[in-house]
């Protein structure tokens, strides 16, 4: 759940959502591979059209924050991690492939801005 956004089932909903000009509710429920099927066809058929294909720091990194918040697995999992954070995602052939560094970077900073929750 994010305070300005509200709920999404996951972080590549959240980040698709934001990213489009026009609000499409049906966004925040899907993930994976349905989210990205179901985006690029709203693109294909003018349903949407991206606002912008870049978020800033700021906006991506308050969506990580809030998403690791909102989600006691996700918490436990990066309180336990003492290692650097590497984004990854498997292609439609099942390649893996490293995300952008802005997701790894930003990820790798929020663990700093949580040293209250993850200490405890």
């Amino acid at each position: 759940y994010h305070p300005k956004y509200g709920r999404f089932e996951s972080l590549s909903g959240a980040i698709a959502w934001y990213k489009l000009e026009k609000e499409d509710d049906h966004i925040r429920t899907l993930t994976g591979h349905d989210l990205r099927q179901y985006v690029k066809k709203q693109i294909e058929e003018e349903k949407n059209t991206y606002r912008s294909k870049f978020i800033e720091d700021r906006v991506f990194e308050s969506l990580i924050y809030y998403s690791i918040l909102s989600k006691s697995d996700l918490m436990e999992l990066f309180s336990t991690n003492k290692l650097p954070f590497v984004v990854y995602f498997l292609t439609e052939n099942n390649e893996v492939r490293m995300k952008d560094k802005q997701y790894s970077k930003l990820l790798n900073g929020v663990r700093a801005k949580l040293p209250n929750l993850i200490n405890h």
